[in-house]
Formats: C-alpha cells, structure tokens, sequence
C-alpha cells in the first residue's frame, strides 16, 4: 500500500514540484494558522487609511508573486497544475488580508479549506487537460529572464487576459451560475456563498458548500480551456501565459469578493461592464443581478432566457 501511495505521488508531482511542495504546505499552513488566529482575536474593523490598506495589498501581492518566482527559478521544471495550486494560495491570502481589513469577525476555517479543495481538483484536471493537448501551455518566469520593460509586457497581458477572460467565460459560468440561483439549488447550497452579503470579504470566494464551489470552479475551467485554445490556435500562446500573470488573476478573483470596491480597479482601469472583479462584486450586494462576468455576457444570456438581471454597479466605499 504504501509503495503504491509513494508510486502514485510520484506520477502526479515532477521533481522540482515535489522540492517547491514543502514551502507551499507551509505557506497553506501558515495561512490557515492567521484565519484561526484572526477569527479569534478580531471583534471589530480596523481603522485605517483607504491609502494604507491598498499600499498593503499592492505589497503583500508583490511578496506574494517575488516569493514564488523564487521558488519557480530554484525549482523551474513545474507544469500548469503546480502553477495554479500556488495561484489559488496566492489568492487565499489576498483574501485573507480582506478578511482583515474587513467589518466581517469571522470566517469558517472548514469551509474555506474545502473552497480551496474544490477549486484545486477541477483546475488541476482542466490544467493537466490543457497541456495534454497543447504541450506546455505556460512560461515559467525566473529572475534571469526578467528585462526591465517586462513590467510593460506584463501590464498589457494582464489588460488584455481581464478584456477576454470575462466573456470567454460566459459560454459556462453565465447559465451554470443560474441554475446555482434557481429556488431548490439556492436554498440548499449556494446560499451558503451569498451569506455575506452585507458584509464581504475575500475569503468569501473560498466559502460554500463542496457541491456549489466544485460547480462554480468547473464553470470557470471551461473559461480556461477556451482561452489557452483561443491563444493556442492563434499562436499567441506562446510566452502570453506565464507564471506572474496566473499568480495575479487569482488574487483578482478574490477581490471580486473584497469589502471595498476600490480593490476592484487596483492594477487596472477597465470599465465597469468588462471588469468582472467589479461586476460579480456587484452581483453579491444584490444577489439576483448581474450573473455572468460582464455586462454583454448578461445582455445576451437574458435575452435568451427572457429574464432581467443587469443593474448598474453601485458606488459604494
């Protein structure tokens, strides 16, 4: 049994991914160790600045994504799979630092370790999925191959995954995350993730019942295999994915969830009918509107479905 156990790990993990696997546990749990620290200690919202709490998260990201290119530079040989579990870590702790700055007190321990779970298997599938057919879909960003116009690069790739992602994204997360909204379904599971509806937090995007974050990360799986087909057979692909880049749309899913509506638009100016952090952000201050991930993606699905969900995002903090 456990040369069968040992046999299997070592088929699913290469070995700079197993060398990178103890620094990512520890990262897990250390994480895991400040939400059960904060969710103990905290009884009201911190008091700070607007200025000083987004100077945090642009810091906090930036350790976030310089530590595990360190990691990716010592340890480079890592597939798409290994990329996107350190990415969904990368977003817990984003979440985490909301969770901080945030008026919500506490945030169960057992559902955000099961959120994390049930965004870590579909991904990790569809990862392995994509590179079955395509090859090595991702560049594995080291400090040698950095150049100093490669923040600009960065930027426009960025700018440009956020302007197609979302709709890409409709074909599955649009009619998926309705069907999360029909009576039965709601009432059963995905209320659970609209629970904090008043007060919001990062941590919310990791919080749900196993069924309704399983679903939600398969819908959005379908979103990630269109974009690498997209890119694949236009021959963009290559060099347009990389490490950085995957790092940061996962702390951007996360804030599509944060307390304060000024995270949303912390890298990127984009208008708030393309912005899907924006966009879904409103859909939780009032969950039956906007249920895609861009407003032309629910124009067209209401059309479809003779429904009416687009409200315009309120401005709030």
């Amino acid at each position: 049994m456990t040369v069968t156990l040992q046999s299997s790990f070592s088929n699913v993990f290469r070995n700079d991914e197993k060398s990178q696997l103890p620094y990512v546990l520890l990262i897990l749990a250390i994480g895991l160790s400040t939400q059960i620290t904060l969710n103990k200690t905290k009884v009201k919202q911190p008091s700070h600045t607007a200025s000083f709490e987004r100077a945090s998260h642009y810091a906090v990201l930036f350790i976030l994504i310089v530590a595990n290119m360190v990691l990716d530079t010592l340890y480079s040989d890592i597939s798409f799979m290994f990329v996107n579990i350190k990415g969904i870590l990368v977003g817990y702790y984003i979440g985490l630092l909301d969770f901080y700055f945030s008026p919500v007190k506490m945030v169960s321990v057992t559902e955000s370790m099961v959120g994390l779970v049930a965004w870590l298997v579909p991904y990790g599938i569809a990862s392995v999925w994509c590179e079955y057919l395509f090859g090595e879909v991702i560049t594995i960003m080291t400090f040698p191959k950095i150049s100093l116009l490669y923040p600009l690069w960065m930027y426009a790739r960025l700018t440009l995954f956020m302007v197609l992602a979302a709709p890409l994204g409709e074909v599955f997360f649009n009619p998926l995350h309705r069907l999360q909204h029909a009576s039965s379904s709601y009432v059963s599971s995905h209320k659970v993730h609209h629970k904090f509806t008043n007060d919001l937090c990062g941590l919310v995007f990791f919080s749900g019942t196993l069924f309704d974050d399983m679903l939600m990360s398969v819908s959005l799986c379908g979103s990630l295999v269109i974009n690498v087909s997209l890119f694949y057979y236009s021959g963009f692909l290559q060099g347009y994915l990389c490490t950085p880049l995957m790092y940061t749309m996962w702390a951007l899913s996360t804030y599509a969830h944060s307390h304060n509506e000024g995270l949303a638009n912390l890298f990127l100016p984009i208008p708030e009918g393309k912005n899907f952090i924006l966009y879904h952000r409103q859909h939780h201050l009032d969950p039956a509107s906007n249920m895609g991930l861009c407003r032309e993606g629910d124009m067209f699905w209401d059309w479809i479905l003779g429904q009416r969900t687009v409200t315009k995002i309120a401005k709030g903090e």
